[in-house]
């Protein structure tokens, strides 16, 4: 998981980082036993939020938006 900087907020953790791409700010919010399941416990982001699609979840994996990914590597074709 990319992050910048990471808040500790009771409740919720929130997680900053920049697009590798567009250097634009985001950041996106868990809990503290979501970010335990991911950081200690290795767990695979998919797992973790299995309700994201794929262009959030690559957001959190790498930073990247989704618009940006599609300008870094074209989008994959539907089989």
């Amino acid at each position: 998981m990319m992050a910048n900087k990471v808040v500790f907020d009771g409740d919720t953790v929130v997680v900053h980082n920049f697009c590798v791409w567009c250097r634009k700010n985001g950041s996106f919010v868990l809990t503290p036993k979501q970010y335990h399941d991911i950081v200690v416990r290795g767990k695979f982001i998919q797992d973790v939020f299995p309700d994201l699609d794929d262009d959030e979840r690559e957001f959190m994996i790498s930073g990247t938006h989704a618009v940006c990914w599609s300008e870094m590597f074209g989008r994959e074709q539907e089989q």
